[in-house]
């Protein structure tokens, strides 16, 4: 093997974990994809991912955290939005999910 994407490697193994309900060892892959991929709509994929584990830990604000820097501007995916809103309204801020 002459060439290996380290972070599309690490987010499918943290998509994976994830699948396989391993949230912990989702979120470490996850992360460290993200510490090594500098693409923005790749970094936003990875935020989504990372906000999904999140939710699912009952930690809304550090998915909403995640999710934050990739929801400004015109290229923000409505899902990724969506995860937001859920996590604003598990954060009690109903008035800013809206």
């Amino acid at each position: 093997m002459s060439y290996v994407d380290r972070g599309a490697a690490l987010q499918n193994l943290g998509v994976a974990r994830l699948e396989q309900g391993k949230r912990g060892d989702a979120r470490v892959a996850l992360e460290a994809a993200r510490a090594v991929v500098s693409d923005p709509r790749r970094r936003r994929e990875l935020a989504h991912n990372l906000a999904v584990v999140h939710l699912q830990d009952r930690r809304p604000a550090e998915a909403f955290a995640a999710l934050a820097p990739g929801l400004e501007g015109p290229d923000a995916h409505p899902a990724s939005v969506a995860l937001a809103i859920e996590a604003l309204r598990a954060l009690g801020r109903t008035d800013e999910a809206r």
